[in-house]
């Protein structure tokens, strides 16, 4: 179509969207290994989930004005590297609005683990749920829920980099979910005991 100006034109434009999409792809890839293989840094400290859930919250309107936040605190305080936790958290919502929609009801609490020494922050939506044969796969890399019809797109690494970002910090990540009721993520989090 190197003749037809307007096939050209999305020829080029076509071109552009897959190399900003191998672009990224390449740069979760990296990301994921970095935390894989221990190359980062962790900066630890007391974090105040008010503050965290204020910021998500807060953030996340800048790109969906009609989102709605609920939020619960039963534990005020976790330790953990402030940027990391916000990362793993902001990735959790984006999700839920992609599949919630724009104006998706998101509810954020925080509440002592089951785990002794951990807290659960609990990242819930009233989006298309997830199926159950699905669930044990959405943390694994590329993968997509494609045939089930429900949360489908992406490159499937999202979740992929929480999981390693929660590796990194101490603690670990699951889902619960039915399809057609919603989807909630959890993060256990090491609780705050100390400051250094």
């Amino acid at each position: 179509g190197k003749n037809d100006p307007v096939q050209l034109e999305k020829s080029l434009s076509s071109l552009i969207r897959e190399a900003h999409s191998m672009e990224a792809i390449v740069g979760n890839l990296l990301e994921i290994s970095r935390f894989e293989n221990g190359r980062i840094t962790l900066h630890a400290k007391l974090i105040d989930i008010l503050s965290l859930f204020e910021r998500l919250a807060e953030n996340t309107k800048a790109y969906a004005p009609e989102a709605s936040f609920e939020k619960h605190i039963g534990v005020q305080k976790v330790y953990a590297d402030e940027e990391l936790l916000y990362e793993a958290c902001t990735i959790v919502i984006s999700n839920s609005i992609k599949f919630a929609g724009k104006k998706a009801y998101i509810k954020l609490s925080s509440a002592r683990s089951e785990a002794d020494g951990f807290c659960d922050i609990a990242i819930s939506d009233d989006g298309p749920g997830i199926a159950a044969g699905a669930l044990s796969h959405i943390f694994e890399r590329f993968y997509r829920e494609d045939e089930a019809h429900e949360r489908s797109g992406g490159a499937g690494l999202g979740l992929s980099i929480v999981k390693s970002i929660m590796s990194a910090l101490g603690g670990t990540v699951r889902a619960e979910s039915e399809a057609g009721k919603g989807c909630t993520i959890v993060l256990a989090v090491p609780e705050a005991k100390r400051e250094t």
